[in-house]
């Protein structure tokens, strides 16, 4: 192997690993110089850079920072855009007021999520004349697919509804 071979990955290792030993089993089994082996099958250049580039932060000076407020009430720490007090989100809008209001530190509102449809898998049956849904603990509703009213337990024996409410 090549000593530049930088290995930052264990799987990368892993995977050279067995790439050598097949190489070596291919020559001793065919009688090839594993050195020649190698050189036409270079395996090196699977060298992985494992990580991530760690983000640099530029500092900017107060004077040149937004003046807009942020979420958490404190100052946009982005800079201003030139011949303005703002950065680009903040011209176009300032929903929470600029940092030097005298606002008081106000919990803000959460916005109310809608609630996901419960649902209750159900098979359609008929009783007599009439179709009903039945769900997997026998209880039994009306055929209204929309709005269905639970009508009590069916009993699969004599096929009759039970416990009506």
């Amino acid at each position: 192997m090549d000593s530049a071979l930088v290995l930052k990955n264990p799987v990368l290792k892993i995977m050279n690993d067995e790439i050598e030993s097949v190489i070596q089993k291919i020559s001793d089994t065919y009688g090839i110089p594993i050195d020649e082996l190698r050189k036409c099958y270079n395996h090196t250049c699977l060298t992985i850079k494992y990580g991530i580039k760690k983000r640099v932060k530029r500092k900017i000076e107060t004077c040149n920072q937004c003046m807009g407020r942020k979420i958490d009430m404190e100052q946009c720490t982005r800079s201003r855009k030139e011949g303005s007090e703002y950065c680009l989100s903040h011209q176009k809008s300032l929903k929470f007021g600029r940092i030097d209001d005298n606002m008081e530190n106000k919990p803000l509102k959460k916005k109310n999520r809608k609630k996901k449809d419960e649902y209750i898998e159900t098979k359609k049956i008929k009783l007599g004349d009439e179709f009903y849904l039945l769900d997997n603990n026998n209880n039994i509703y009306t055929f209204n697919v929309t709005q269905p009213k639970y009508l009590g337990l069916y009993n699969h024996d004599n096929q009759q509804i039970i416990n009506n409410i």
